[in-house]
């Protein structure tokens, strides 16, 4: 476990999962403050989705606002520019579905801040058959990307990169993104079926798949610009 000097904890694992990113309201926040704040915020609420005030970061994960901004700062350390909303949806999907830290380690890329950084306001209650549903789609995430690595391997489909080839198998073994070909974000909570929802991509071409939130690019597109003539 790794802390920072906010006296939160974070293990080293999930530090390594977290994409680096200098934009946003998360610029150089602390992560580790950031994972442990998703802890605390799944906790209280069933979903992220019933969380009022998030935002999205480039990597199409997602965090309140409000909590983001109540952040402390950091220079230091492994989480040195990493991104915090990565961080606080890693540490809320670790507490909400009670995984463990090796299958975070294997079908996260991850995201969470501490009580004592600021508060998360609960929407009010959803009745009976709407959280349900909100709960139970969430709840079934790290199966599908799961399933989604069983069906559709950890080999990139766009660019054809491959961590356990490229950095030896006993460090990236089945690490690999899982992509939502119609993102969460932009279409909210709903059933996903892996075989036809979900593709492996590595987090450069995942990066630039969702480089514009507002315009996030096909798998066909992205390969158009992979193969284009260089100029």
């Amino acid at each position: 476990m790794a802390s920072c000097e906010h006296n939160n904890t974070i293990p080293d694992a999930v530090i390594g999962l977290i994409p680096g990113s200098q934009g946003g309201t998360g610029r150089h926040k602390c992560v580790v403050c950031a994972y442990a704040g998703g802890v605390a915020a799944s906790r209280r609420v069933a979903s992220i989705a019933l969380i009022p005030g998030t935002e999205v970061c480039n990597h199409g994960r997602q965090a309140p606002t409000q909590l983001l901004a109540g952040l402390t700062h950091s220079q230091a350390g492994a989480a040195r520019h990493k991104c915090a909303t990565c961080a606080f949806q890693c540490g809320f999907e670790a507490e909400n579905q009670e995984l463990s830290y090796a299958e975070v380690q294997a079908h996260a890329n991850a995201a969470t801040e501490d009580a004592t950084h600021g508060s998360v306001e609960v929407a009010a209650v959803v009745e009976g058959g709407e959280a349900l549903r909100l709960s139970r789609s969430y709840e079934r995430s790290s199966r599908n990307r799961a399933i989604a690595v069983r069906v559709h391997g950890t080999t990139c489909v766009a660019c054809g990169f491959n961590f356990g080839a490229f950095y030896g198998a006993e460090h990236a073994r089945s690490y690999i993104e899982i992509h939502h070909l119609d993102p969460l974000a932009l279409r909210g909570a709903r059933v996903i079926d892996p075989l036809i929802d979900l593709r492996p991509l590595c987090s450069n071409c995942h990066s630039m798949v969702h480089r514009i939130p507002a315009q996030v690019l096909t798998i066909e597109e992205l390969r158009a610009l992979i193969q284009r003539e260089p100029g």
